[in-house]
């Protein structure tokens, strides 16, 4: 199970990072990956209790601002990009 959510981690922060840098993807595929980010986190934080997993849903909602340029801030997004794909990771090695 962990390594599938790993996988699908690194997946859709990528898709993501590919529709904030390039605009060369659907719209509406990375906003359905950041509503993942955001249903996963509250889902799990709730459930596990782990801050984590909140930090998710906090990340699926910078993500949204930056998906739909209401707020773009590159430094900002960038770590947020690299604590998705690193926990996406993390869940891999497992």
């Amino acid at each position: 199970m962990k390594k599938a959510l790993g996988i699908i981690h690194i997946v859709f922060a990528l898709l993501i990072g590919i529709q904030i840098a390039f605009d060369s993807i659907p719209f509406i595929w990375a906003f359905i990956a950041c509503l993942y980010f955001i249903g996963k986190g509250i889902l799990f934080g709730i459930s596990k209790g782990s801050v984590l997993s909140y930090l998710d849903a906090i990340a699926g909602f910078i993500l949204i601002l930056a998906v739909t340029d209401v707020f773009s801030n590159i430094v900002i997004t960038a770590i947020v990009m690299l604590f998705l794909l690193e926990k996406g990771v993390s869940y891999l090695l497992r």
